[in-house]
């Protein structure tokens, strides 16, 4: 099956409509979504843990989908 990501980086002053449809209360946020717009999972804050924890997150959640 062919699998497709999209990464996408949003100002948050300048979305506010998106900000607030997607309760982001922190910066950074990272979100995954489906296609229907529902929210997967999250991880709030930045560092090498929390990214490297969405990152492995996206993994599994395309084995699932295999």
């Amino acid at each position: 099956p062919n699998k497709k990501v999209n990464l996408i980086r949003l100002n948050v002053d300048s979305h506010k409509a998106l900000v607030s449809k997607y309760q982001v209360t922190a910066i950074p946020t990272f979100k995954v979504v489906n296609s229907e717009g529902i929210v997967l999972f999250e991880v709030i804050g930045g560092g090498k843990t929390r990214v490297d924890r969405c990152i492995d997150k996206v993994k599994e959640l395309f084995d699932e989908f295999k």
